[in-house]
């Protein structure tokens, strides 16, 4: 859910991320997680048979499903990995496509207009306040600032709630300063669906810095809309960023909190899940499928279903991971995010859809590269596994003080899916390629004797399928 407040939120713990996108995060290329990278051997594989300049695959998807089971301890004696997994193999072509960051276009902003919006009229969204809005929100400003509500709405991390006293500080200042030269009316318009430099969107840029000098330099364009619908006001946010340093691309949707469900589900999630796969087709997004439906009730607060999609190409599922830690900055740092596409669903409602990065398929690269076999990887799979699961990285230091912990990493489930990899010399572009994933779980000797477990979402290790190499998917290489 991304309503008002959880806007907010987002907006504090996002600080030290965009900080991060301008300083970046430079990755050691000797680090071990991507060493034996050999972009050149890569290429080879990969041109050895002509690139098919196509979208379309000839190829219908065929997966082998069968179990597999291992077991074997790190260098040490103090790690046991225990592999009992149904595996998910494709047989036939294996494909590698090369794809670019998707712009998104009026028509795709008018598209989500049209459904989300209801057949409302789209006016613009301005920072532009009247005076008597900017006194109601400085009303609300304050309510909110008391030690109680900020708890309710921010938890009780000290960090966070820090953060979010002096953001309501800066915005009660902001809005007290900009009420002294607010119009006392503002004309509402309706869209033209251009888009415009972030700064343009900016209430503090809007009345008194908004020069042409300084659009000019923003490098991102935004287009915000709103809709009347009932009581509330629905809103889409769609960015574009294509600069050097890193690109942005995304869309979202997003009501009030007051159209949320509160305290308790009563929509059932199989609904929710059909509410989502018909807004998928009447989208256009037919290759998207539903990834994951979670429950999310908050204490005294809202009950929403999150829900993750997963995109595939001519069949082929695109591997839904945690998004990329941070984009652009130094050299080995990711410029893209991943593509992600997510919804929230609460009180029958579509409250919230993001979709992040994009991807537009541009060729086939090679319509069926040249593969490891099975056991290949699963070789490599070991020799990975005793190099970067260690009991110290493992106990974040706990070693010296236990030097008799044990520790269990179970692998339960090894897909075959495509992974986004970096294009050699391009930044602008990528590959999906065939990969393996490898996923479990990890927990220490103590967590296993009291029957608790630490789950992972993300692969526990991920290996290119055409050279056998690691993927590291938390930096996107």
């Amino acid at each position: 859910m991304r309503s008002d407040n959880s806007f907010k939120l987002y907006s504090l713990l996002m600080i030290p991320i965009l900080t991060l996108l301008l300083t970046g995060c430079q990755a050691n290329p000797e680090d071990e997680i991507v060493a034996g990278k050999d972009a050149k051997k890569f290429e080879a594989i990969l041109q050895a048979t002509e690139a098919i300049n196509s979208t379309e695959l000839s190829t219908d998807v065929s997966v082998n499903e069968f179990p597999y089971k291992m077991e074997f301890k790190g260098n040490t004696g103090a790690i046991t990995v225990k592999v009992n997994a149904d595996v998910k193999a494709w047989t036939g072509n294996l494909p590698v496509y090369r794809v670019a960051p998707h712009i998104i276009s009026q028509e795709d902003v008018q598209k989500w207009a049209e459904i989300f919006f209801e057949g409302n009229p789209a006016y613009d969204k301005r920072g532009e306040m009247s005076k008597t809005e900017i006194e109601n929100y400085i009303l609300q400003l304050r309510s909110e600032m008391n030690d109680e509500s900020l708890q309710a709405e921010y938890g009780e991390d000290p960090e966070i709630l820090n953060a979010a006293k002096e953001y309501y500080l800066e915005q009660l200042a902001l809005y007290e300063e900009l009420y002294k030269t607010a119009p006392v009316t503002v004309e509402r318009k309706e869209t033209s669906w251009e888009f415009h430099p972030s700064t343009y969107y900016d209430t503090k840029i809007d009345l008194s810095l908004n020069s042409e000098e300084e659009q000019e330099l923003d490098k991102t364009q935004k287009l915000k809309i709103e809709a009347d619908i009932g009581n509330s006001i629905y809103e889409i946010w769609a960015t574009n960023r294509q600069a050097d340093d890193f690109m942005r691309q995304s869309i979202w949707f997003t009501i009030p909190d007051e159209n949320y469900e509160w305290e308790y589900l009563s929509y059932s999630e199989e609904s929710a899940k059909v509410l989502v796969q018909d807004t998928l087709e009447a989208l256009g997004m037919n290759n998207w499928k539903i990834y994951s439906c979670t429950p999310i009730e908050l204490e005294n607060h809202v009950a929403y279903y999150h829900i993750l999609c997963q995109n595939s190409y001519d069949g082929f599922p695109v591997t839904v991971l945690p998004q990329l830690e941070n984009i652009g900055g130094e050299e080995y740092a990711a410029r893209y995010y991943y593509e992600s596409l997510e919804f929230d669903v609460s009180n029958g409602k579509i409250g919230f859809v993001a979709w992040e990065s994009p991807m537009d398929q541009i060729a086939i690269e090679n319509q069926n590269v040249s593969t490891l076999s099975f056991e290949e990887i699963m070789k490599r799979f070991q020799t990975q596994m005793e190099v970067q699961y260690t009991e110290n990285n493992i106990g974040e230091g706990e070693l010296s003080e236990n030097e008799n912990r044990r520790y269990l990493i179970q692998v339960n489930r090894i897909e075959q899916e495509l992974v986004r990899i970096k294009v050699p010399d391009n930044e602008k572009e990528f590959y999906l390629v065939p990969a393996w994933n490898f996923y479990g779980t990890i927990n220490g000797q103590e967590a296993e004797e009291e029957g608790g477990i630490t789950s992972l979402d993300s692969p526990l290790l991920t290996l290119n399928a055409v050279d056998g190499t690691v993927i590291n998917t938390y930096l996107g290489y």
